[in-house]
């Protein structure tokens, strides 16, 4: 055999091998008609439609090892909703750890299984949700490897230990995500499960100690093959505010606040925000920080309005913030500047993201009534850069 016949011999077994990889990293996600009871325990009939998916592979303790315990995990879909389910087996169930129960608490003292879906396929950005065997939720936005664990998604889960270990069942509204408007979807998606109690950790793909759930270019993939509903979002949320307050020798101090904020989603690709006569009085206090350096202390974003499309508008150098959020609507003394109104678009197109966004403070505290406004174009090359 010559030289060139046994190099094309070669290409064609890798080439196979590659084949058979992609195949194995691609889950078809079943379409379905009838409704599923979310009660943690996955056997309406319906499920058995679904494949099964078990080859999960250690990370933790021994890298590339087979998991100790089987994990199995389904999807399926209707018009306006994804469904997911995973039985987590355990020889030992009544040593499974679950201790929390408060939304968006820190999971990593539990079992838990854990998933990111990066619904446009970037391999930079995606979604996180997490839930341990009492059913406890917690998620975040994901963008170049770093999660915004402010963000609240609408997600439902119940989960419940049994006999055998534990399982879940999670419904994720279409609504609540962001992709593009095409015909078929094809997800990024890994998943990971933590036996805490074994410190071991088992994932779908990317298992390597160098990768992780972290690395969105090592994902595997959903395919939604069916036409699903995108469904044009629209929240209006408006608040009415009034007391009044006497004291001794003096008259009655009234007050009477109202605002309004909506939010639509034009297209699946693109999210409109508008606010008036903002009010932030549901936001939990910030923790008091001594500063004892000679740096600006950079508190997290809490508001609603800012946490939307807030990865849009990250962008430091070094230890400067280009862009902070929390400068806006609030004096250089930390006292609260009334906020007229504003508004901020979000949107996506193939590699390129826009986000504008302007609002407008009322003069308060000898500050005049300021502006504030912002435009961001970032375009995603190669595999997770910008």
């Amino acid at each position: 055999m010559t030289v060139s016949k046994k190099l094309l011999l070669i290409s064609i077994i890798i080439s196979f091998f590659v084949f058979i990889e992609e195949v194995n990293c691609q889950i078809n996600v079943v379409n379905i008609n009838s409704s599923i009871r979310l009660d943690g325990l996955p056997n309406e009939p319906v499920w058995e439609n679904a494949e099964a998916i078990t080859d999960f592979t250690q990370q933790e303790l021994i890298e590339g090892a087979p998991p100790t315990e089987k994990t199995e995990m389904r999807f399926l879909h209707d018009r306006d909703n994804l469904y997911i389910s995973f039985i987590c087996y355990d020889s030992e169930p009544d040593k499974i750890i679950h201790k929390q129960l408060k939304l968006d608490a820190d999971p990593e003292g539990d079992d838990r299984i854990s998933f990111i879906i990066d619904t446009y396929h970037d391999k930079q950005t995606g979604y996180l949700l997490s839930v341990n065997p009492n059913g406890m939720r917690y998620d975040a936005t994901v963008s170049n490897g770093k999660p915004n664990v402010m963000w609240d998604g609408i997600w439902d889960a119940k989960a419940r230990i049994t006999e055998f270990g534990w399982s879940v069942e999670i419904v994720i509204p279409f609504k609540t995500l962001r992709f593009p408007a095409t015909n078929t979807q094809v997800w990024g998606f890994n998943v990971k499960r933590t036996i805490r109690r074994k410190n071991e950790d088992v994932l779908w793909r990317g298992w390597k100690r160098n990768e992780g759930i972290w690395k969105l270019s090592k994902f595997g993939t959903l395919h939604i093959n069916e036409a699903i509903n995108p469904a044009h979002q629209l929240d209006i949320m408006p608040y009415l505010l009034s007391g009044a307050e006497k004291k001794i020798n003096q008259g009655i101090d009234d007050t009477f606040k109202y605002g309004v904020d909506l939010k639509y989603g034009i297209s699946s690709n693109t999210r409109l925000d508008i606010t008036t006569r903002t009010d932030f009085a549901q936001i939990e206090n910030d923790k008091e920080i001594i500063n004892l350096t000679r740096f600006d202390i950079s508190y997290p974003e809490k508001r609603d309005f800012f946490l939307e499309s807030s990865e849009m508008f990250e962008f430091s150098q070094g230890m400067t913030n280009v862009f902070y959020s929390r400068r806006i609507g609030l004096s250089p003394e930390r006292k609260i500047v009334p906020i007229l109104g504003g508004a901020k678009l979000a949107h996506k197109a193939g590699a390129y993201r826009l986000g504008v966004m302007t609002m407008q403070t009322e003069e308060e505290f000898g500050y005049p009534s300021t502006n504030y406004s912002v435009v961001r174009l970032k375009k995603d090359i190669f595999e997770q850069s910008y």
